[in-house]
């Protein structure tokens, strides 16, 4: 149930009125505790779709809105957002299982008390856990009852598992969409946001949604964010996603800082790769023959490549580009370096 503007009435109802001009309370702001697994977590290099959600609300005129929870960090303690211009409060965990969530629901309500929960949790549940989707499904019920316990009036919006081709998957999906519908009340609301639809795992040839076989890129985070935003918006926060969604660059942000040596028909190249960054491609350019731009590497994960065969005298830029696991950028790249090989002695 969510807070609502107080006024300072006169005693026939008018607002209280003071040198001219009418008082108002300050508006409070709506607070959202977002409970999940890594798929909000989110890891080094990443924007995450907790800031998506958080600037959509940002930018449209909506009540103010405050993230709250006992942690702001990425994957292992890491603060490497792409953008860390955001609230980044949360409730996330990598790993994290419905299971183990349950028990803590309640003193994570009575601590930080929200007006509004998120969960987008349950796929380590049916996909490694080994739980059923009866399961899973009694699980979710038993955690929100242990949120309405600790902040009663608590409204919750249950994401659905992104990433319907697990098994098991889209039948915890249908027990969610059923459970809310059971349990949404005027008091205390109950809906289901559709985060798993069009949120398709990429693969090393093809980028759909995901940078490997579950996390998503920047197009998973902002179709996971609107799916968000729009169910928050049905309970009276905000305003609906604008459609169509962006498409968005993939693949790591920052680019590397490049070292080079010229050598004998080859170069020695040698980097320090950006936060969150698996590997780099490698890219050359002779500039003496007038040549264009030629990846000469696959994915390089130990941080140097010596690329040889190569002409002596020609003049050589070099360039790496950063990948993180499956997703490739196209449009960052490190520092370019120019590099004559020379015969040695």
């Amino acid at each position: 149930m969510l807070p609502t503007l107080l006024l300072a009435l006169t005693a026939t109802g008018a607002p209280f009125a003071s040198g001219g001009a009418s008082a108002e309370a300050p508006v409070e702001p709506v607070r959202v505790l977002l409970l999940g697994d890594s798929l909000t977590h989110g890891s080094a290099g990443d924007w995450t779709w907790r800031y998506r959600f958080w600037r959509h609300l940002a930018e449209t005129e909506a009540a103010p809105v405050d993230l709250v929870g006992p942690a702001s960090d990425l994957r292992a303690g890491s603060q490497d957002y792409v953008d860390p211009a955001f609230d980044t409060d949360h409730a996330s965990l990598w790993g994290a299982q419905l299971t183990e969530q349950v028990a803590g629901a309640f003193d994570l309500a009575a601590t930080y008390r929200p007006d509004v929960v998120v969960t987008l949790i349950g796929l380590n549940d049916v996909a490694w856990k080994g739980r059923s989707p009866a399961q899973v499904e009694e699980d979710m019920r038993r955690t929100i009852a242990e949120l309405r316990r600790g902040a009663p009036g608590v409204d919750v919006v249950v994401g659905l598992i992104p990433l319907t081709e697990v098994p098991l998957v889209p039948e915890t999906n249908a027990r969610y969409s059923s459970l809310a519908a059971e349990l949404d009340s005027a008091g205390e609301r109950v809906v289901t946001a559709a985060t798993d639809v069009g949120y398709r795992r990429s693969t090393p040839e093809r980028q759909r949604q995901t940078y490997d076989p579950v996390h998503p890129n920047s197009r998973g985070e902002v179709r996971i964010a609107a799916a968000v935003a729009d169910a928050v918006a049905s309970l009276g926060i905000g305003e609906a996603y604008p459609r169509p969604l962006p498409a968005l660059p993939v693949g790591p942000r920052w680019g590397a800082e490049l070292s080079g040596k010229a050598k004998d028909r080859a170069v020695r190249l040698t980097w320090v790769s950006a936060p969150g960054t698996t590997g780099e491609v490698v890219h050359l350019k002779d500039v003496t023959a007038g040549g264009r731009w030629v990846r000469v590497s696959g994915v390089v994960t130990e941080g140097a490549v010596t690329v040889r065969g190569l002409r002596n005298g020609h003049r050589y830029h070099a360039k790496v580009k950063p990948v993180k696991d499956w997703a490739q950028a196209t449009d960052v790249r490190s520092n370019v370096l120019s590099l004559r090989p020379r015969p040695r002695g």
